[in-house]
Formats: structure tokens, C-alpha cells, sequence
């Protein structure tokens, strides 16, 4: 499933969450990083698996608050076959921490 922004992934997961979030901080509206911060207050989400996919170096993203903890960053440019092995490495039931390519 896919969402616009913030907002609509809100919307999203309120109506059906995953368990993998694939998301970009910069986004149009709500923000990645007010949708994380969302997300992490609610007591209404259960854990949930984050990744973020970003083109901000790593002292940008410290400005703007940082991340929640155990939150996956890949950076820009994606490197697509790292993010699809982690992924499939999830799915296979492998922790992201030893899924980690990137």
C-alpha cells in the first residue's frame, strides 16, 4: 500500500497496519518525521518496523529531532537491491538488524 504523505498513511494504518513501514522524511504536508513521532505516541499502534528511506545527511536529520530508536535509515540514493533484500529478509523471519545491507 502506498500513501501521498503523512497525513494519508496515517489514514492508512489506522485502517489496516502493517508490520514494515517503508517511509521518506521529506514528504509533502505531514512530514516523515511528524508521521514517526505520531506513530511512536500512540498507544493505539503496536510495534511496528521502520524504515526510512532519505536523501538528508545524517547531521540534517540530528537537527530536525532525529529518529525513534531502532528506526533502519537508507539514503539516497537508494540502493534498491539492499532495500529489497532486507526486506525479503524480514519476511523471511530474519531480524532487520541482521537483515541490514545498507
Amino acid at each position: 500500500r502506498t500513501a501521498y504523505n503523512g497525513v494519508e498513511g496515517l489514514i492508512k494504518i489506522g485502517e489496516k497496519q502493517p508490520q514494515l513501514l517503508i517511509t521518506d522524511l521529506m514528504m509533502p504536508g505531514l512530514d516523515g518525521f511528524h508521521l514517526l513521532n505520531t506513530l511512536i505516541a500512540s498507544p493505539l499502534v503496536r510495534p511496528l518496523r521502520i524504515v526510512v528511506i532519505t536523501g538528508l545527511r545524517p547531521e540534517e536529520i540530528s537537527e530536525r529531532g532525529g529518529l525513534p530508536e531502532g528506526v533502519i535509515t537508507f539514503h539516497k540514493p537508494l540502493d534498491t537491491t539492499a532495500l529489497v533484500a532486507m526486506v525479503r529478509a524480514f519476511y523471511d523471519g530474519c531480524s532487520l538488524k541482521q537483515a541490514r545491507v545498507a
